[in-house]
């Protein structure tokens, strides 16, 4: 049985042993340097490794400065952009709100304003949601147009809070039109995807691709709102009326805030 003295030495002798080969086959004599430094100039060792601690103690502080600012920085370039989003919210508001007017002005009629807040395809056709309802004031049958007076649709449902407007590309609604700056007329019925036909056009009317189709006021919609723009138009001599294709005018143009016709 090994004493306890013999033991400790034989500890100390394999402890010895293997900080000798890490000195010498891994860290190259580092350690012995080290030590001898700590013998000869202990004063000068400590002094180096206390001036290494203060630099890395120094170089905490800064990235914790750092990080501080960087976190200062972030907060106020959300600030920036909050402020960015309510200065072009209020310049949309005010364009929406002098665009309306001149709608006002060529259409005569009262308007309530709204905005979009959800679209999709139902049973009858495409419809959309408004934010204003009966008790604002919107009643079934109001017309429904941007602030540049292109026609959106015509409300079909309304509730207290809400109303469901039936779009001009619903196979449900026909618009008695005409074709900007000439006589030619006709009525639009909503095609779903394939946008808006114009019917009723004989092969002698004049139309052509690009033409501006507007109401007429000849039916229960106002004159002069864009409908939108003629994309196809097909003459066929042993038919009576054209076939004519429009891109609906709502379609090039960002819906979220509307107006309301009374």
């Amino acid at each position: 049985m090994v004493k306890p003295s013999s033991r400790l030495m034989v500890i100390l002798f394999v402890l010895m042993l293997f900080l000798s080969l890490l000195n010498r086959y891994f860290i190259h004599d580092a350690l012995a340097n080290e030590m001898s430094q700590v013998f000869k100039q202990p004063g000068s060792y400590l002094f180096a490794r206390l001036s290494g601690i203060e630099t890395v103690l120094s170089e905490l502080k800064r990235w914790r400065r750092l990080t501080a600012e960087n976190a200062e920085l972030r907060r106020n370039n959300i600030t920036l952009v909050s402020r960015l989003a309510e200065q072009s919210s209020l310049q949309k508001e005010n364009d929406f709100l002098r665009r309306s007017l001149k709608v006002q002005q060529k259409i005569a009629q009262p308007v309530i304003t709204a905005g979009i807040f959800m679209s999709g395809l139902s049973a009858p056709g495409y419809q959309v949601l408004i934010n204003k309802g009966t008790k604002d004031g919107v009643i079934v049958g109001y017309i429904v147009v941007t602030s540049d007076g292109v026609l959106v649709g015509r409300v079909k449902e309304a509730l207290s809070d809400i109303s469901k407007v039936q779009l001009v590309t619903d196979p449900g609604l026909e618009v008695a039109v005409q074709i900007l700056g000439k006589n030619t007329l006709g009525i639009t019925q909503g095609e779903l995807n394939q946008g808006i036909s114009m019917n009723l056009v004989v092969q002698e009317d004049q139309i052509a691709e690009g033409d501006t189709v507007i109401s007429n006021g000849h039916d229960s919609f106002p004159a002069g709102l864009i409908i939108g723009k003629v994309t196809h138009v097909e003459v066929n001599e042993s038919e009576v009326f054209k076939k004519i294709r429009i891109e609906p005018g709502m379609t090039t143009v960002p819906l979220g805030a509307v107006l309301i016709l009374k």
